[in-house]
Parts: structure tokens; sequence; C-alpha cells
């Protein structure tokens, strides 16, 4: 990363592998801490924007090729599926100056789609339907979790309940997993546009897209129709139908708690709030549901109550 840090004009072999390093640190880290996998994609999306595509690509490729290597053709595919399609989708927002919305919505999308085709095709190579993917997945887990517990001398009831529940909780997993992991990988780019951005402000590299301020996020009005339908399809279908609602639900309202944490910066920057006590307040609303619920509420109400304009300071 010397070439953006100022410290040399040419591009040199440690400056050029530094991108391709700490993307891998962070991927196989995510093992021991999975928050940190999240950041996968941003030092690829440095060495998009720093060094032009076609080195990036090749830095994503030498990446991608030591992940085959190492962990096989699985995590190989998985890597540049989730993390290079992503790097490559922000660089491609940066290039054309998208807005915040848009980049976040193109990043997201084509994320969710190439590993969505992934998840396909190793299903089929397996001989293995997607359901039927995601239900042994789900059996393990529960099975891991009712193992835990019963091993505890207080949790044996919870060990109980898993066991009772399993059937059920495995069925739910499969129902909701298309929209839970569109929400994951909605998560994963808002973190590295934040951390992006941040790194960039104070280290001087000017790798962030102007303008993209979270405080300023703004939902398309159109979004409200994905709640209410999710909302009526839920009621009113049964079985495939009623999880394709399901999902549209879920989806929408996790874009409008988007909006609701960026009310929640807004005022946070509008009042001056210290950033230790931000970072409390974010620990706070997501730490519990009851909060997160009173974030996606107003998140929805904005879309009619304009909150922002309300809030703003007078002149």
């Amino acid at each position: 990363m010397i070439r953006a840090m100022g410290r040399g004009d040419r591009m040199n072999i440690v400056s050029t592998l530094a991108p391709a390093v700490l993307s891998l640190g962070l991927f196989y880290l995510s093992a021991i801490a999975p928050p940190l996998g999240l950041l996968t994609p941003a030092p690829l999306y440095y060495s998009l924007v720093v060094y032009g595509y076609k080195t990036g690509a090749a830095i994503i490729a030498g990446a991608g090729l030591f992940v085959l290597l190492a962990s096989g053709p699985g995590s190989c595919l998985l890597f540049l599926a989730m993390f290079g399609v992503a790097a490559f989708a922000l660089a491609e927002s940066h290039r054309r100056g998208e807005s915040l919305e848009a980049a976040m919505g193109r990043a997201t999308l084509a994320a969710y789609i190439a590993a969505g085709a992934v998840f396909l095709l190793s299903a089929a190579l397996a001989g293995e339907g997607p359901g039927a993917i995601l239900a042994a997945w789900a059996r393990d887990a529960v099975d891991a979790l009712t193992k835990s517990y019963s091993g505890m001398e207080l949790g044996q009831k919870t060990a109980e309940w898993f066991n009772a529940n399993g059937n059920f909780l495995v069925e739910s997993f499969v129902r909701v997993f298309p929209g839970l992991s569109f929400i994951s990988v909605m998560l994963m780019v808002a973190v590295n546009m934040l951390v992006i951005r941040a790194v960039s402000l104070r280290s001087g590299w000017g790798i962030h897209p102007a303008g993209h301020s979270l405080a300023g996020w703004k939902t398309p009005d159109a979004m409200v129709w994905g709640v209410v339908a999710g909302g009526f399809g839920i009621v009113l279908f049964e079985g495939v139908a009623e999880t394709v609602f399901l999902n549209l639900l879920m989806v929408s309202l996790a874009v409008y708690m988007v909006q609701g944490v960026a009310l929640a910066h807004f005022m946070f920057m509008r009042f001056n709030i210290p950033v230790p006590i931000r970072a409390l307040g974010y620990f706070v609303i997501f730490s519990y549901p009851l909060f997160i619920g009173i974030v996606c509420a107003f998140g929805l109400m904005d879309t009619w109550m304009d909150f922002r304009e309300r809030w703003a300071p007078k002149p």
C-alpha cells in the first residue's frame, strides 16, 4: 500500500501483494473471529481502485489461487464469488460516482447472485437438492447446540427444547435462508463501505466515494411495497408462495433498518455526540431485538415523515 500513502511512486512487489495478503488473512481469521471475515473485500477494493482493474484483477486471481491450493475449489469459489465480486462492484460504483444507495445495492446484488450461483452449482455437482443441503446444515447446527447444552448443568431444559423443536427449527432455517443470506451480504457490503470511508478519510488516501454519508441514506420510496406485499402475502398464501413473501418482507424490513440506523447517525451528528457514546448507542441498538424493531419502525415511518428535514437545524 506504499503507493497510495505517498511513500513511493513506483509500484513494488510489497505494495502490490499487501492487499492480497491482508484479504487472505481476514478470510482465514474468520474461522477464529467470524466478524473479521466481513472485511475481506476491503483490501481487494483497494487494489482495484489504486492499481487499476487489470492489476487489481490479477491480485484477486492470485489470492483465489492461493485459496484453491490451500483449501480446495469450494472455498476458492466462495472467496471469488462473495468477496471478489463485492470488491469489483464497489470499485465500479466508485468509478461511476454512484450514490450510497446505488453502490450498496449494486454490490449486494452482485455478490448475492454470484454466491447463489456457486451454491446451486455445488449442489448440482453433489447430486443433492439445495433444500436437502440446507436442511443438513441446520440439522448439524441443532445437534451441535443440543449436545453443547446437554453438557451444562443448567442447560438441560434448553437442550430438551432444541431436541423437541429440532424439526421446526430446521424447516424454518430452510425457509428463511434466502432472505437471511441476502441480509448477511448486505451487512457485509455496508461494513466494508463504512470501513473504507473511515480509513480513507483518516489516512488521506482518497479512495472512498464522495458523498457517501450514512446520515444521508434514503431508501427508495418503492421499497415500501415490499413491506406491504410481504405482509399481506404471508397472511393470504401458503406453501412456496408464503415462503417467497416471507423472505421479501425480511429483506424489505432490513433495508428500512438501515434507514433507521441512518436516522440515529444523523441525530448523533446533529447534537455532536462523542464517538465513544455513539459506539455504545449502536451496541445497545443491535444487542436487543426490541431496539432493532424500534429503529426499523422509525426507518419505515421516515418514508412519510422525513424526520431529517424536520430535525435539521434552522437557519
